[in-house]
């Protein structure tokens, strides 16, 4: 990734180097780069402000993968009225309250993420024991489920990089993120987490959680 994309999106704020942060545990830059890459610390990213962001950073390759994604997820849904009609087994338009929830849940900011990754991992194999065992209808509903799972985790897994590469890349965007509170530093050693606790700062990032919709995990 070109260090002028995260530039142009990312405008300087009240800090202008790493060494500026109050109670900070680096001085440059370049040591908070080579702390993260040895793993003596690690980045905490918010998940809602890498979706926010991370879809302005996104390459076209990953642009078109999100787009394939989400309407890959218009089709499974229209697939629901197309084959409740044609196979008269209007069970099947349960797919559609299916693909919606699961699309609410799956987001990693989501209080019931763990638990659904372990359901959403487990659905497949569910799925594919009721096909089995000729539970057709059943065993079609636990995989759009998990369908939807994973093309939400996947795309909650490119806007991430993208974010993440942009942050641990420039400065500018590293301080613009630190100072909105979307992202924090831990020392894994002690356990110690660095974040910005300024009350304007964490007034931001709650408005960019309510201002994230459904597109904000997968955009165009």
């Amino acid at each position: 990734m070109a260090n002028s994309q995260p530039k142009q999106i990312f405008q300087p704020g009240k800090w202008k180097a790493v060494g500026e942060i109050p109670d900070f545990p680096f001085k440059t830059f370049e040591e908070l780069q080579q702390a993260i890459k040895s793993r003596s610390h690690s980045l905490g990213i918010d998940s809602l402000a890498a979706a926010q962001w991370g879809t302005q950073l996104n390459s076209g390759f990953k642009k078109a993968l999100l787009i394939i994604l989400s309407v890959g997820l218009y089709a499974v849904a229209l697939g629901c009225v197309v084959a409740a009609i044609l196979l008269r087994n209007y069970w099947l338009l349960a797919g559609i309250p299916i693909v919606v929830i699961m699309f609410l849940i799956s987001e990693t900011s989501s209080p019931l993420r763990r638990a659904v990754t372990a359901a959403g991992f487990l659905s497949v194999l569910a799925s594919v024991d009721l096909l089995l065992r000729g539970f057709n209808t059943l065993s079609w509903l636990l995989a759009i489920g998990a369908v939807t799972f994973i093309a939400v985790r996947a795309a909650n897994l490119i806007n991430h990089s993208s974010f993440r590469d942009a942050v641990t890349s420039t400065e500018t965007a590293f301080l613009y993120m630190y100072e909105k509170a979307g992202c924090t530093i831990r020392d894994n050693k002690t356990g110690r987490v660095f974040k910005n606790d300024d009350p304007d700062a964490l007034m931001a990032l709650l408005d960019c959680r309510q201002a994230t919709n459904l597109k904000c995990v997968m955009r165009k």
